[in-house]
């Protein structure tokens, strides 16, 4: 009794993202209790949460090597290979858990979630049909669902997810916000408005929110929510990515009442911010570009490629352009002929490349992403032409040509200043 007594502190102390003071807690109970398993898991999940990935593994593998049925150890173990982006490591631990209790929710939301993180989005939907009964009630199963969906184009579906995930836990901001958020992209800026307000209502400090709210709604600076943001800007236990997304809303609410040298001033406070977070460099990039056109020069260039076995007759559409240059405009004015589907930015030629630049065997490879892409492409839709509008394919422009010689290249240019402002 005493033990659960202490576990339960423990419990609270993580919840509340006091991860020192609860490793230190669990430590002092494990001298006494070397090969309780429940307590070595939660010394796992804690040191997961402080990013000490390594002694997590370690300790995992003491539990396994103890009891090797034991799932929940499986469960951890894959949230351990998924933060080193050992994505197969990850999945067979996943199904090591599912071997156990084939019916584990956890293991099924953590290896759905990674499927669409590795852009395999119809795998996370054969996993999560498979609970759908079990998992109906549960709002996460839902916003899982509904990031599929929006993974696959189908906006409606994703809607429907959103509110029955709202419907089934209506405490949680996030579910509101998801559903605000889906309201923007129909174009209905009253029903996005009363979900972010709701998410707002829920979470007072919920600055991502906030920012969203000012892109369907002008904000008075003499409102009552214009007076709950400015506060939480020097509120120290707001994390900074948050802090970003206050900068930048009021930055908006600025810009509406036309006090340009205030909005100015909080968006270049939230770039720099969110440059220091991201911890940006040119020279990565620059690097990372030379490596592209190089290994295009010695290895794609010359290379011949068997088309004769596509069977898709999908004949992609790239816009390629700055941000703000008008490839949305471009999309929409293109996809309103009725043998054109807008697809929107599919990061799947930027992700599949991405992976596979460093290979021994890119030449080979390559067939693979031709392969994935086009299959993208057929769930998407019957039409014949699909636009791919995102801005980073720029980088691929003669993989592109290599892989899709039949493809569609649309490049947008517009004066530096309007692309900026």
């Amino acid at each position: 009794m005493l033990l659960n007594d202490a576990l339960k502190k423990i419990q609270i102390l993580f919840a509340e993202k006091n991860y020192v003071l609860a490793l230190a807690k669990i430590n002092k109970i494990l001298k006494k209790n070397k090969k309780n398993l429940d307590l070595i898991n939660n010394k796992s999940s804690i040191l997961i949460a402080m990013e000490r990935i390594d002694e997590a593994h370690n300790e995992l593998q003491k539990i396994i090597k103890i009891e090797p049925n034991f799932i929940e150890a499986y469960i951890n173990l894959g949230i351990v290979y998924h933060k080193k982006k050992l994505h197969k490591k990850a999945i067979d631990s996943y199904e090591r858990a599912l071997e156990i209790d084939k019916k584990s929710l956890q293991s099924i939301f953590n290896l759905a979630s990674l499927y669409l993180e590795i852009d395999q989005c119809e795998l996370a939907l054969e996993k999560l049909n498979s609970i759908y009964v079990e998992a109906y009630s549960i709002d996460y199963f839902h916003q899982l669902m509904a990031e599929c969906y929006i993974r696959e184009l189908n906006y409606d579906k994703a809607l429907a997810h959103h509110i029955i995930a709202t419907e089934k836990n209506p405490n949680n901001p996030l579910n509101w916000f998801l559903l605000g958020v889906d309201y923007v992209w129909a174009g209905d800026k009253s029903n996005a408005e009363y979900n972010f307000m709701q998410a707002i209502k829920l979470n007072p400090k919920y600055a991502e929110a906030y920012f969203a709210l000012t892109k369907v709604k002008d904000i008075d600076i003499s409102s009552n929510l214009f007076k709950n943001i400015l506060p939480l800007i020097g509120d120290e236990k707001i994390a900074e990515r948050d802090k970003v997304f206050l900068y930048f809303a009021l930055s908006n609410i600025y810009e509406g009442i036309k006090d340009y040298e205030h909005s100015f001033q909080f968006m270049d406070s939230g770039n720099k911010l969110r440059k220091k977070i991201q911890q940006y460099s040119f020279k990565n990039d620059l690097s990372f570009s030379e490596k592209i056109q190089s290994v295009y020069k010695f290895k794609i260039k010359n290379l011949t490629i068997d088309h004769s076995k596509v069977i898709s007759k999908k004949t992609p559409i790239f816009i390629l352009g700055m941000p703000r240059s008008g490839t949305s405009l471009i999309e929409q004015i293109i996809s309103n002929n009725n043998v054109v589907f807008g697809g929107g930015e599919l990061n799947t030629i930027h992700e599949e490349l991405k992976k596979i630049i460093d290979s021994p065997t890119i030449e080979n490879d390559i067939d693979f992403v031709r392969e994935r892409y086009l299959k993208k492409l057929d769930r998407f839709s019957d039409k014949n032409y699909i636009i791919d509008k995102l801005p980073l394919n720029f980088l691929w422009v003669g993989y592109i040509l290599k892989i899709f010689p039949y493809a569609k290249i649309i490049h947008t240019i517009r004066d530096p200043i309007a692309n900026c402002f």
